[in-house]
């Protein structure tokens, strides 16, 4: 486990024991070394023209931005909970579940592919749709459409 410090000032502990809440801070604290951990210097970059390779590769980019939301979501809620920020807290916990929808479209797919119901060319569309998930007539007018979690 990394030895980050913690991602909550000591003035949200004095917070929560207000509450009389501190064992939720305890478990979200722990939870941050956990999200460090895994997340990686770097992402192998997929072979140019093979598919399951550039897939591959998609997948742990796709991951490692999801962890790097979910780290940065749960820091910034310390300085929103000390500015009583319930608008930042809210939009906090949407992005929680973005993300979420994400792993759990991603988890569908992926089960479907291994129970042959879609082959893996779809599989990889699936995932870059997910990846990608932006569509603008200037800017991406030729990426597909995002997927609908």
């Amino acid at each position: 486990m990394s030895t980050s410090p913690a991602p909550f000032a000591p003035a949200v502990r004095n917070l929560f024991n207000r509450w009389e809440r501190a064992d939720l801070l305890d478990r979200l604290e722990a939870i941050h070394p956990q999200l460090l951990d895994r997340r990686k210097q770097t992402v192998e970059f997929a072979t140019p023209g093979d598919l399951r390779s550039r897939t591959a590769s998609n997948c742990l980019v796709l991951q490692q931005v999801l962890l790097h939301r979910a780290e940065r979501l749960l820091s910034g809620a310390s300085s929103m909970l000390l500015e009583s920020n319930i608008y930042a807290l809210a939009l906090s916990v949407r992005g929680h579940y973005e993300a979420t929808a994400v792993l759990g479209y991603l988890c569908n797919r992926l089960e479907s592919f291994t129970a042959t119901n879609i082959n893996f060319a779809k599989f990889a569309y699936n995932v870059v749709c997910a990846f990608l998930r932006a569509k603008h007539p200037d800017h991406f007018s030729k990426a597909p459409d995002p997927p609908t979690y």
